[in-house]
């Protein structure tokens, strides 16, 4: 596998197979946070439960209503994350 950086101090590497040059995950380094493409999983995938950061979408762009979306991370997402932090912290 191979790592690229979009800028030398960018905090996040995308991180592509070299046997087939294709997109394996995302990894922002200054957190816990990794971003995994969902289509890797293949049948195994989890269900969706939301999109967010959808004012990054192109303009041309429809978006499914089958989950819910947010332009921004909503309340319910933060609140995920930060439960999840906390017991890592605690060591579960």
């Amino acid at each position: 596998m191979l790592d690229y950086k979009i800028k030398t101090e960018s905090p996040t590497k995308r991180v592509v197979a070299t046997c087939c040059n294709s997109a394996m995950f995302l990894d922002f380094q200054k957190g816990h946070w990794f971003s995994v493409y969902r289509a890797r999983f293949g049948d195994n995938a989890p269900p969706l439960q939301m999109r967010i950061q959808t004012k990054f979408k192109p303009e041309n762009c429809d978006i499914p209503n089958d989950v819910p979306s947010y332009a921004t991370y909503p309340f319910k997402f933060v609140a995920k994350l930060m439960a999840a932090r906390v017991a890592m912290l605690v060591g579960r």
